[in-house]
């Protein structure tokens, strides 16, 4: 191992956070966040706490992904995504876009997380 690759991987996590950030925020905002949010709220509601947002913050001190809910749960509103994105103008569209739009509203437009500071690709640099 290179003395220099423990930062190498830590600036490239912390670009990665950013390009996720950045991508997802862009989709939720021509989705409409409004809309996602209540998507979300059900998702939560479905696990069935007194406070979702509450239970939303302590499943994100567990795991930054949230995954501790489980995927099936995020799954099940798939197809509301699925709407919003034919409703908004179509594009490409996966399973795995609507899991990870969900939980960037979830994170960052219920829970109130902060995103990411600015990265810059690392691999670019050297």
């Amino acid at each position: 191992m290179r003395s220099d690759e423990p930062e190498l991987y830590a600036a490239l996590d912390a670009y990665m956070a950013y390009e996720h950030y950045q991508k997802y925020e862009a989709l939720a905002q021509k989705l409409g966040v409004r809309a996602l949010k209540t998507c979300v709220m059900s998702v939560l509601g479905l696990c069935q706490h007194a406070d979702p947002v509450e239970y939303l913050r302590s499943e994100l001190a567990k795991d930054k992904h949230l995954n501790t809910i489980p995927l099936r749960r995020w799954d099940a509103r798939e197809g509301i995504v699925l709407m919003l994105i034919k409703k908004t103008g179509g594009g490409f569209h996966s399973m795995a876009q609507s899991c990870c739009v969900l939980k960037h509203v979830a994170k960052h437009h219920i829970a109130g997380l902060p995103p990411p500071p600015p990265a810059e690709d690392p691999r670019r640099t050297q």
